[in-house]
């Protein structure tokens, strides 16, 4: 179940809780966006779960993966590998391109 709630917010909640489950506890917060793209307020999140007392936290963050070109990483609406939208194809030339950039492009039952 999914609920809305501040990152650091949820820190404050669950971090006097880490104090009492010496036998295991975890903490994380979900994240919608591209770390990469706002690395501060990553490293600040980070540091309120330190300084929170959280003992075993996580960031959770998407990690897309384009069937085409094989891509993985952050993909907002335009796959950076590729070029491609969500659900269009690619030519097969533009494919044999890629191929030979990225020698991890996917190969495709009865192509080569």
């Amino acid at each position: 179940m999914y609920y809305p709630i501040n990152a650091y917010r949820k820190i404050q909640l669950e971090a006097p809780y880490h104090a009492l489950t010496n036998a295991g506890h975890i903490s994380y917060v979900e994240l919608d966006g591209d770390t990469a793209k706002n690395v501060d307020a990553f490293e600040s999140i980070i540091r309120c779960m330190k300084e929170a007392g959280i003992g075993y936290g996580s960031v959770n963050h998407p990690v897309d993966r384009d069937p085409i070109c094989g891509y993985t990483g952050v993909i907002d609406d335009v796959c950076p590998r590729c070029g491609r939208h969500e659900g269009e194809g690619i030519s097969m030339e533009k494919l044999d391109e890629l191929r030979k950039r990225y020698p991890g492009v996917p190969h495709f039952a009865g192509k080569t």
